[in-house]
C-alpha cells in the first residue's frame, strides 16, 4: 500500500513549489522511464537480423522499422527521465523535447542498418561511438526542453559515476547484439539483456545530467505550448505501448511472411530434389490407394498425376507380380506396429499406360503419420542392370570356358616361404596328372614345388625370391615329374604384384613345352653338326684349292711358254684351247674357294683411305688385256664430282667392280663395254653397260650370269645390286655408300641451262620399276609433271585423251615404232594435239647414230646410266633445241625472288660471329656496291673479267646475309649469258633499291641509323692501308692482336676488297689462330698491291 500511495501521488495535484530541491529525483518516473525504453528497445534488438533476409514490410526496409522503434525506446526513456528530473511545479517545453526526436531518429535508422551488416573489430567501435553520439545528441536536445537551469559540479564523483556506467551498459548491450556472441544465449534472452543495459545507459545519463544541473521550478513565460507532468508521462506512455504493439505487429508479420517464403523455397527446392532422382516416388495409404506421384513416375510408368491419384498402386504392377506385392503390403499392414517405420525391397515386373511391361526394383517403407499409416514407395527402372547383369553372367561363363579349354595350367598364389597356390585350373589334370585340389595342399598331400625335378629346385627357389622382391613379369622354365612318374619340362609365364597390406600376389599360367625342347635340342645337334661340316667343307675347299691352283698355274705357264715358241697353226689352235680352258678352272676355283670365305664369316673388310680413279683405271686396263678379241671396245667414263679420296676396303671394291666387268665379259664375249662410275645419293655407283650386235641366248655363255662371290661382296659392304637386261643390252648397277675422306669437287659449268619444266607433261615408260622411280624422281625436282608405265600399250591407252610434251622409253622395245605412228594419227585425226617429244633410252655402250634411231620414230636420246643432273640437263638441251614447238619453255628467272628474306640474320652472324664486328663492315660494303647500276656499261665492254667480279660480288652478298640481292645478281648473269636483254635491264632497276632496303635492315639489326651520310665516304689509298697493315702484320707474327689497328683496318679493307675475303681471315682472328690469320693476311695485301687503285674503279 505504501508503494502505491507513492506511485498515485504522481496523479495528484502538483506539489508547493517549495518542494522543489536540487536535486531532486523521483524513483518511480526513472522507473516509468526505463520501462519505456526496455520494452521498445528490447523489441527492436530481437528483430534486427531481418534486415539480413531482406524483408520489407509495405515497401519499407525492415531496418526502417526497428530503427523507428529504436528512436521511440531512447526518446521516451530521455523525456520520462527529464519530467522526473523537473520539479513538480515546473513543466517542459513540447517544441523543444519533440525537436529531440529527430536525431534519435536518424541515429536509429543508421545504428540498424549498421548493426545488421557483417562486422569486425572496428566494426564494434564504430558502433559504439555511434551509440553513444545517438544517446548524447538526444540528451543534450532535450535538455534544452527543461526550464531554466544552472551548473553545478558539487557532486562530481557521482556524476563520473552515472557516466562511466552509463558506458558500460552501452558498451554491454553492443557485445551482446554483436554476430560473434561467445555465451550461449537464446536471441530473444540476449535481446530483452540487451534492451535492459540500453535503457540503463540513458537513465543514469539522465541522473549524471540531474546532478550537474540545477532546474528552477518556477512556471515558464514563453508561449510554447506545455504540459505538466501528469500529461507528459501519460502521453509518452501512450506512444511507447503503441509503438511497441503496432511495430511488434509489423515485426511479427514480416517474420512469418519470410518463414512463409523460406518455407515455400524450400518446398520448391525439395519437389525439384525429388523430381531430379531417377526412382519413381508414389505414396499410398494403408489400403493402397495413390496419394502422392512424383514427376518421375509420370516419365517412368506414362501416366499423369491426375490420372493416377486416387486409385490402386495395382494397377502399375503387372498380372503375374501382383500377388507378391499383395503378401507383402499384408505382412506389413498385419505385423506392423505404431511409432516404427519398416521397409523392404522387391524385383518384379511394372506396367507401363500403353501396356508395356518393364523390370522394377520396388522399395517400400510403413511409416506412421498423425496416427495413419503411410506407405512410401521408391520405383526404379532395372531393365538396363538387368541386361548388364547377364553380360556379366556370359562373361563370366565364356572365362571359364576360355580357362578350361587353354592348353596351359592358369593359376594364382600367394607368395611366401614355400609356393601355397590359392587357386589352380583344371588343365592341371591333363597336363600334371594330378588334381587341381592335390597340387594347391588342401588335403595336407605334397605342394606344387615337391614335385619339381631336384636339379631344378634351388634354381627356382632363387628365381621366385627374386621374383618377389623386384615384383614384375618373370619367365622360368623347370622340369616336373608328373603323376605317371615322366619328366616334363614346364614353362612359367607370370606377374607378380604387391597389394596395400604388402602380400605379393603371382598370377601365371604353365606351358608344357616338353616336345619343343626337344625339338631345339635336336635343332641344335643339327646346327652343330652342320657347323662341323662346313668348317670341313672350308677346310677341304682351301687345301684343295692350293692343291689344284698350283698344278694348274704351271699347266697355264706352260702352255704360254709353248704358245710364244713358233708352233704350227694347228698345235696353236689346240694350245689356246687347252690355255682357255685353265683360265676358266681356274677361275671357278679361286670363285669357289672365295664362296667359302664368306659363307664362313671369315671376311672382313679393311677401311682405309684410297683413291678410287686409279683403281678404276687399273679395272679398264685389266679388262682391255683380258678381252678376247682383239681390239676391245671398253672405256671407263668418270664423273668430274668424284673426289680424289675415299674410304672404304680398296681390295674388295676391286674385286667388285673386277667381277662385274669379268661376269659381262663372260655372258657377251664381243661386247662394247662402257664402266661408269659417278657419286649417287650418299654413296657411289659402279655400273657397267653392255652392247652386243648378238643377242644373248644366241650366245655361248647362255645365260647372263650373277657371280656368287658378288653378292656376297655388295652384302658384305652394305651395298644394293640390281640389273637392267634386254636381249643384246645390259646394265649392271651397284651403289655402295663410301664416304669421300676430303672435300668434293665443285664444277661449274658455263653452259648450264636453266628451264623451268612447269608446264611440260612427261611420259616415262621403261620395263624396270627402279628405273621409273628414279628418272620420275629426278624430274618432278624441277617441277615437272611425270607418269609412269612399264609398258608401251598402257602408255598408249592413258594418251589416247592427253598427250604429254614429253616421252621417254626404253629405246630397246621391240613395239617402240608404233608410238610415233599412233601419235601421227592423232595428229592427223580430229583431235588438234601437238606432236610430243620422242626420247629413247639407251645404254652408252650401244654405237648406234641419232639417225638410225630417228628411223625408229625417236626424236633424241639419253644415255643410261646418267647422273641426275646430266639428266636434267639433257632435257634442258632437248627442250632449247624445240623450243619453237613451245613444249618446254625456258624460264630466265626465278620465281622464288620475293620470297627470299631481304636481310638473313643467321647467315649474316654465321660469318662476322658478333653484331659489332658484322657493324663495323657493313657501312662499308653498301659505299662499295651502291653504284651497282653502272654494271651495265662495264659488263658491254669488259664481259669476260666482269663474269668474275659478279661471283665475287655475290659471294659477298651470301657474306652480308642478302639472299635477295644475290638472287638479283645471279638473275643479271644469267640474263646476260643467254642475250635476253630486257630481262638485264629489268633487273638492274631493281638492284639498287634492293641494295638499300637490305642494307636498311641490316642496319636496324645491329642497331645503327642507315643512310646518316649518302655522300661518298672517302676511300682510303692503297698505300695508307698497307702502312697501317704492317705493324699489324708483325704483332700477329709475335702471336699478339692489336685491337685498335684491328678495329680501323676492318672497315678501310671492306672499301678496297670484298668481304667474302675478309671472312676467313676473321673467323681465324676470332678463334685466336694468329699464324693463319697472318698467312691469310699477308696474301690479302700481296693481292691489293697488284691491283690497281679502287678509287677509279667500279665497285664489282
Amino acid at each position: 500500500m505504501i508503494t502505491l500511495d507513492t506511485f498515485l501521488d504522481f496523479y495528484r495535484a502538483a506539489l508547493s513549489p517549495t518542494l522543489a530541491l536540487v536535486p531532486l529525483i523521483d524513483p518511480w518516473l526513472m522507473l516509468t522511464a526505463f520501462f519505456c525504453g526496455f520494452i521498445n528497445l528490447s523489441l527492436a534488438l530481437h528483430f534486427r537480423p531481418m534486415l539480413g533476409a531482406g524483408e520489407t514490410f509495405f515497401a519499407l526496409p525492415s531496418y526502417v522499422i526497428t530503427g523507428l522503434v529504436f528512436a521511440v525506446g531512447i526518446w521516451c526513456t530521455q523525456s520520462v527521465a527529464l519530467v522526473a528530473l523537473t520539479p513538480p511545479g515546473a513543466s517542459l517545453s513540447w517544441p523543444t523535447l519533440v525537436v529531440s526526436f529527430a536525431p534519435a531518429l536518424l541515429g536509429g535508422v543508421l545504428f540498424m542498418r549498421r548493426s545488421a551488416l557483417p562486422e569486425s573489430a572496428t566494426g564494434l567501435s564504430f558502433r559504439f561511438l555511434f551509440l553513444l553520439a545517438i544517446l548524447l545528441g538526444t540528451l543534450i536536445v532535450s535538455l534544452v526542453s527543461l526550464p531554466s537551469q544552472g551548473f553545478s559540479l558539487q557532486h562530481q564523483p557521482r556524476i563520473l559515476l552515472c557516466v562511466f556506467a552509463a558506458l558500460a551498459f552501452a558498451m554491454f548491450s553492443l557485445l551482446l547484439t554483436g554476430h560473434h556472441v561467445r555465451w550461449k544465449l537464446i536471441p530473444m534472452t540476449r535481446a530483452l539483456i540487451a534492451g535492459t543495459c540500453l535503457a540503463l545507459s540513458v537513465v543514469t545519463l539522465n541522473l549524471a545530467a540531474g546532478q550537474c544541473l540545477v532546474i528552477s521550478g518556477s512556471q515558464s513565460n514563453a508561449i510554447t505550448p506545455e504540459l505538466d507532468r501528469i500529461q507528459s508521462v501519460t502521453f509518452l506512455l501512450a506512444v511507447t505501448v503503441v509503438t511497441y504493439v503496432a511495430a511488434l505487429a509489423a515485426c511479427l508479420h514480416v517474420n512469418a511472411r519470410g518463414h512463409h517464403r523460406a518455407l515455400k523455397k524450400y518446398t520448391e527446392k525439395l519437389e525439384k530434389t525429388l523430381n531430379a532422382l531417377q526412382e519413381a516416388l508414389i505414396t499410398t495409404g494403408k489400403q493402397g490407394s495413390i496419394i502422392s506421384f512424383s514427376q518421375t513416375a509420370d516419365v517412368l510408368f506414362g501416366w499423369t498425376s491426375e490420372e493416377v491419384i486416387g486409385r490402386n498402386i495395382r494397377m502399375l504392377i503387372s498380372d503375374e507380380s501382383r500377388h507378391l506385392h499383395d503378401e507383402q503390403m499384408k505382412r506389413f499392414t498385419e505385423y506392423s506396429t505404431d511409432c516404427t517405420t519398416q521397409g523392404s525391397t522387391l524385383e518384379l515386373v511394372a506396367l507401363k499406360k500403353n501396356g508395356e511391361s518393364f523390370p522394377a526394383r520396388i522399395s517400400f517403407e510403413l511409416t506412421m503419420l498423425d496416427g495413419e499409416s503411410l506407405f512410401v514407395f521408391s520405383i526404379s527402372d532395372i531393365s538396363e542392370q538387368q541386361q548388364i547383369n547377364q553380360s556379366l553372367r556370359e562373361n563370366a561363363k565364356q572365362y571359364r570356358t576360355l580357362i578350361s579349354n587353354l592348353p596351359a595350367l592358369t593359376f594364382r598364389e600367394m607368395a611366401r616361404g614355400k609356393r601355397q597356390l590359392v587357386y589352380v585350373s583344371d588343365a592341371a589334370k591333363q597336363l600334371t596328372g594330378f588334381t587341381a585340389s592335390s597340387l594347391t595342399g588342401e588335403h595336407g598331400g605334397q605342394s606344387f614345388i615337391d614335385h619339381l625335378h631336384q636339379d631344378d629346385v634351388q634354381e627356382y627357389l632363387r628365381g621366385r625370391e627374386e621374383l618377389i622382391r623386384q615384383c614384375c613379369q618373370y619367365e622360368l622354365e623347370y622340369r616336373f615329374i608328373g603323376r605317371d612318374g615322366q619328366e616334363r619340362w614346364f614353362l612359367e609365364l607370370g606377374n607378380s604384384y604387391r597389394i596395400q597390406d604388402g602380400t605379393v600376389w603371382i598370377d601365371g599360367l604353365i606351358l608344357d613345352i616338353t616336345e619343343r625342347k626337344q625339338k631345339a635340342l635336336t635343332m641344335v645337334e643339327k646346327v652343330a653338326q652342320a657347323e662341323r661340316l662346313t668348317e670341313s667343307k672350308s677346310a677341304f675347299l682351301h687345301n684343295m684349292g692350293t692343291e689344284f691352283r698350283t698344278p694348274l698355274n704351271a699347266m697355264l705357264g706352260l702352255t704360254e711358254i709353248m704358245l710364244a715358241s713358233e708352233q704350227s697353226s694347228e698345235q696353236r689352235k689346240h694350245l689356246e684351247v687347252i690355255l682357255r680352258s685353265g683360265n676358266t678352272l681356274l677361275t671357278l676355283v679361286n670363285d669357289a674357294v672365295e664362296a667359302a670365305r664368306f659363307e664362313s664369316q671369315t671376311v672382313s673388310l679393311d677401311i682405309t683411305e684410297f683413291s678410287l680413279l686409279p683403281l678404276c683405271r687399273q679395272i679398264e686396263f685389266i679388262a682391255c688385256e683380258t678381252a678376247l678379241t682383239e681390239r676391245p671396245d671398253i672405256l671407263l667414263c668418270h664423273s668430274s664430282r668424284l673426289a680424289e679420296n675415299y674410304l672404304g676396303d680398296a681390295r674388295r671394291i676391286k674385286q667388285l667392280f673386277h667381277n662385274m666387268v669379268t661376269n659381262t665379259l663372260s655372258a657377251r664375249p664381243s661386247a662394247a663395254l662402257r664402266l661408269h662410275v659417278y657419286p649417287w645419293q650418299q654413296g657411289i655407283r659402279f655400273a657397267v653397260s653392255a652392247h652386243s650386235s648378238v643377242e644373248l641366248s644366241e650366245q655361248k655363255g647362255g645365260k647372263f650370269m650373277t657371280s656368287k662371290v658378288m653378292s656376297h661382296l655388295v652384302e658384305l659392304m652394305d651395298g644394293f645390286l640390281w640389273y637392267d637386261e634386254k636381249k643384246n643390252v645390259s646394265v649392271m648397277y651397284v651403289d655402295l655408300p663410301l664416304a669421300p675422306s676430303g672435300q668434293v669437287k665443285e664444277v661449274k659449268h658455263a653452259d648450264k641451262y636453266r628451264h623451268l619444266l612447269t608446264p611440260a607433261d612427261i611420259v616415262v615408260i621403261d620395263p624396270l620399276q627402279r628405273n621409273q622411280r628414279e628418272i620420275s624422281q629426278q624430274i618432278i625436282k624441277k617441277g615437272a609433271s611425270v607418269t609412269t608405265f612399264p609398258d608401251l600399250p598402257q602408255a598408249l591407252k592413258a594418251m589416247e585423251n592427253r598427250m604429254p610434251d614429253i616421252v621417254l622409253v626404253d629405246a630397246y622395245l621391240s613395239d617402240l615404232p608404233s608410238l610415233k605412228r599412233v601419235f601421227s594419227n592423232n595428229d592427223k585425226g580430229e583431235n588438234t594435239f601437238s606432236m610430243p617429244i620422242i626420247v629413247g633410252l639407251t645404254v652408252s655402250a650401244d654405237p648406234s647414230t641419232l639417225s638410225s634411231w630417228n628411223t625408229r620414230g625417236v626424236d633424241a636420246v639419253i644415255s643410261k646410266p646418267i647422273e641426275p643432273q646430266d639428266l636434267v640437263a639433257e632435257l634442258e638441251k632437248i627442250a632449247d633445241q624445240t623450243q619453237a614447238n613451245h613444249k618446254v619453255t625456258p624460264i630466265p628467272t626465278r620465281q622464288d625472288d620475293l620470297f627470299k628474306p631481304l636481310f638473313n640474320s643467321h647467315l649474316a652472324l654465321e660469318h662476322w660471329q658478333t653484331k659489332s664486328l658484322y657493324a663495323q663492315v657493313i657501312e662499308g660494303y653498301w659505299f662499295r656496291y651502291r653504284n651497282i647500276d653502272d654494271l651495265a656499261s662495264h659488263l658491254a665492254a669488259h664481259s669476260d673479267k666482269t663474269q668474275s667480279r659478279i661471283e665475287r660480288a655475290r659471294a659477298s652478298a651470301l657474306c652480308m646475309g642478302f639472299e635477295r640481292f644475290d638472287l638479283l645478281l645471279e638473275r643479271a648473269q644469267d640474263a646476260h649469258r643467254y642475250s635476253r636483254n630486257d630481262v638485264f635491264s629489268q633487273t638492274l632497276e631493281q638492284l639498287s633499291d634492293c641494295l638499300d632496303a637490305s642494307f636498311e635492315k641490316a642496319c636496324s639489326f645491329v642497331g645503327i641509323r642507315p643512310f646518316e651520310n649518302k655522300e661518298q665516304k672517302p676511300v682510303p689509298s692503297k698505300e695508307t692501308v698497307l702502312r697501317e697493315a704492317g705493324p699489324f702484320v708483325i704483332a700477329l707474327s709475335k702471336g699478339q692482336l692489336d685491337e685498335s689497328c684491328y678495329r680501323k683496318l676492318i672497315p678501310d679493307l671492306v672499301q678496297l676488297t670484298d668481304p667474302s675475303e675478309l671472312v676467313h681471315i676473321i673467323r681465324s682472328l676470332e678463334n685466336f689462330d694468329f699464324e693463319d690469320a697472318r698467312q691469310r693476311f699477308e696474301i690479302l695485301l700481296e693481292r691489293l698491291s697488284s691491283t690497281p687503285d679502287p678509287r677509279s674503279s667500279y665497285g664489282v
